[in-house]
């Protein structure tokens, strides 16, 4: 049986569509008042690496050769590590921990991230015994 959409692309899908929505709409940084502190850079970055990870898990969605899928799981689960980091590490956030930006964006952006590895990793294996089973 050769069924057209895996588990995998699916959930990878929603996970990626969902960290994009999230950040602007639930987990975004702390409020501006008339100011662009470094949180909301953070988040922006942060919103512009959602979009790339949802760009790839359509392509991981639309494609079918398990080399590509592959290969896509493996851009998605780097391009998220990067994305962990933006928060926090290559910006700034701000110094109090009880902060919106602290408590709540770098949190989500940590789960979302680390499920989203977790998910391109298990489909990097499931590709790969995609492409052994063809070949044997």
């Amino acid at each position: 049986m050769n069924k057209r959409f895996g588990m995998t692309d699916i959930i990878l899908l929603v996970l990626c569509f969902t960290l994009c929505v999230g950040i602007k709409c639930l987990f975004h940084s702390c409020a501006q008042h008339g100011e662009y502190m470094s949180c909301y850079w953070a988040e922006q970055a942060a919103f512009g690496a959602g979009i790339a990870l949802t760009a790839i898990s359509a392509a991981h969605f639309a494609l079918k050769d398990p080399k590509i899928k592959q290969g896509l799981s493996i851009a998605a689960a780097i391009s998220t590590l990067n994305m962990i980091l933006l928060p926090g590490v290559y910006i700034r956030l701000c110094m109090m921990s009880n902060m919106r930006c602290r408590a709540v964006m770098r949190p989500a952006v940590f789960l979302f991230g680390v499920l989203i590895i977790v998910l391109s990793a298990a489909d990097i294996v499931i590709q790969q015994n995609k492409l052994h089973s063809k070949n044997i």
